[in-house]
């Protein structure tokens, strides 16, 4: 056992005390005086980012590479913190990484492939359905109408999620797959474009000011935007599109997948021999495509959430699922100008969603994928650099999830699996592996 596996495993061995773990970081979460740290915390249960079940994502991956251990076990005490009949019923969200979606996922992920959970599952699933279908209806009531929200089709907690559930675990299941298919269409749909004032053609995916979800952005995006991330944008869209089309091949499902590369491909930007975007890109600035000065970001992000370089994952896959060597190559120059800058990497935390593990998923993706040594290259490095955040003496956990609010750093003693130390070392378990068993990757878009 070398040393990466020993603080692997070290890790796993808090759930083996819930109360004590939760005492834990109740405590630590007290000594936070001011407002910006509970914006990180999320003590929660069902929340899959931040919240205590995300957890029992790493546990039941530990669990199938280390059954002696009692993992399962671990993560069958966190089920009985929350999961009841009572609780199920009252969650009201179909989201995968905020609701029901979310819930099943991980149920899944513990049952070994139907052997366990089976009954509670179903009566999950059961109440689910509606919850995705009044989930189709909001969201395509808000297209009908040009009041498009992020969180009608994103990732997180949108449509974009809940097909990344379906697809996972319940294609077979022919109920769900109509509602796959039904998601499918709202996406196409959404991939679309409409006239605005002075017939001008924009994509029907513009998120308007009202719609956006910090108070700032509301002015400074006065006239609107569009989300090119995978967390809240269309990268997670074109994913999905790519998933169904291999799943139910229709010219209109290609049509919109041509249509996002188009996107990406007019809206990318060379700067300091970068190739990049602009994650939220104003409606001024699109309606101005052609001109000289059209961006204000000019610096390439690494991260999962909102980077460019999960941009250029999709577009690989993508071009695999169209057997389109030219979009591939497009998405190589894009990681061959990352790859210069790999050393200088702007990611301040070791974690998943805006830090380096989530990087580092992404990088070894790509060259389990493509077999390139330049992804070999970047991996060795990146996995050097989160390395150099282990701490035991600062972290019980061995990780602090690290936040900058302003001119302000912040430090948290965090489990979870979005932005705590079980995501880290979710990555980490699949570097030194190399492959994953619970598919917990499909949770990030990434496989």
């Amino acid at each position: 056992m070398n040393v990466l596996e020993e603080q692997i495993i070290s890790y796993g061995d808090n759930f083996s005390n819930i109360e004590l773990l939760l005492k834990t970081i109740n405590d630590d979460f007290k000594k936070s005086q001011n407002q910006e740290p509970s914006l990180f915390y999320h003590l929660s249960y069902f929340d899959l980012a931040n919240g205590l079940l995300g957890n029992c994502i790493f546990l039941s991956e530990m669990d199938e590479f280390y059954p002696e251990v009692g993992y399962d076990k671990y993560a069958f005490n966190i089920l009985n913190l929350g999961i009841n009949r009572k609780n199920i019923i009252a969650l009201k969200d179909a989201g995968l990484w905020t609701g029901l979606s979310g819930v099943c996922f991980t149920l899944r992920s513990l049952s070994k492939e139907g052997l366990r959970y089976n009954n509670l599952i179903q009566e999950c699933e059961k109440i689910l359905k509606p919850l995705i279908k009044l989930k189709l209806k909001e969201a395509q009531a808000n297209l009908n109408c040009n009041q498009v929200k992020m969180t009608d089709y994103d990732l997180m907690e949108g449509l974009s999620g809940i097909a990344a559930y379906i697809l996972s675990f319940k294609f077979e299941d022919i109920e769900m797959n109509q509602l796959f298919i039904e998601i499918l269409e709202y996406l196409c749909e959404l991939t679309d474009y409409h006239f605005i004032d002075d017939n001008l053609l924009i994509p029907n995916w513009h998120i308007n000011s009202e719609n956006q979800f910090i108070a700032a952005e509301k002015i400074s995006f006065h006239k609107g935007n569009f989300n090119n991330g995978i967390s809240h944008g269309i990268t997670s869209v074109l994913i999905i599109l790519i998933k169904g089309l291999n799943v139910h091949p229709t010219l209109k499902i290609k049509k919109s997948i041509h249509q996002l590369i188009k996107w990406f491909k007019t809206t990318v930007i060379n700067t300091e021999e970068m190739l990049v975007w602009e994650k939220k890109l104003s409606l001024q600035s699109y309606l101005k495509i052609d001109s000289e000065n059209k961006y204000s970001e000019d610096d390439v992000n690494f991260s999962w959430c909102y980077g460019d370089i999960m941009i250029a994952r999709a577009l690989w896959v993508a071009g695999d699922a169209l057997n389109d060597k030219e979009i591939q190559n497009f998405s190589m120059d894009c990681f061959k100008s990352y790859a210069s800058r790999i050393n200088d990497i702007n990611l301040i935390s070791p974690t998943f969603c805006h830090g380096l593990a989530g990087t580092l998923a992404i990088i070894h993706q790509m060259w389990l994928d493509s077999n390139h040594n330049i992804f070999k290259n970047m991996e060795e490095e990146l996995l050097e650099k989160t390395l150099t955040f282990y701490n035991p003496k600062r972290s019980i956990f061995g990780y602090k999830d690290i936040e900058k609010v302003g001119d302000d750093v912040y430090n948290f003693n965090k489990l979870g699996l979005l932005s705590g130390n079980s995501g880290i070392y979710l990555v980490l378990l699949y570097i030194l592996k190399n492959h994953n068993k619970t598919n917990w990757t499909q949770l990030f878009l990434l496989n």
